[in-house]
């Protein structure tokens, strides 16, 4: 059996507020990278997404004639110019919202953690063994804290 993991609730706390001081310039950085942004959001898969979520058809034209005249070279600046100032300030004044949010996890999380085995040289075993047991446990817990069968 692994060693016995204890999630300090407080110290995860700290962490998500150090991480959201320079996790700004990342987000703008990888956000920046991406290419065919606009492309992707307007495609038939994105459409029918967003059409199935909207009452009318004239929201999902507005939406794409929006998108389309901004591009991706729009969203890069936007994301430039605003993306990591307010990525730091609002990540960080949210931080009591994402423990709440986090909490209902951590006892599940540090139990599936708990009872994993020992990593072995076999990638693939590792992932079925260790990565999965903690993604179909977070699942599980996802579903019975909102009520889904």
């Amino acid at each position: 059996m692994a060693v016995q993991k204890t999630i300090d609730m407080t110290a995860w706390k700290a962490q998500y507020k150090k991480n959201t001081a320079t996790a700004g310039d990342k987000l703008v950085s990888k956000y920046n990278s991406r290419t065919g942004i606009v492309d992707a959001l307007t495609s038939d898969a994105a459409v029918q997404n967003f059409k199935t979520n909207t009452v009318s058809d004239l929201a999902v034209k507005v939406r794409t004639a929006k998108l389309k005249a901004v591009g991706d070279a729009g969203l890069h600046a936007g994301m430039s110019a605003h993306g990591a100032t307010n990525y730091q300030t609002r990540t960080s004044q949210s931080a009591d919202k994402a423990a709440a949010n986090a909490t209902p996890y951590m006892a599940v999380l540090q139990d599936a953690t708990n009872k994993l085995p020992a990593r072995t040289s076999d990638p693939a075993a590792n992932v079925t063994n260790r990565v999965t047991p903690i993604a179909v446990a977070l699942h599980n817990a996802k579903k019975a804290l909102y009520g889904a069968a």
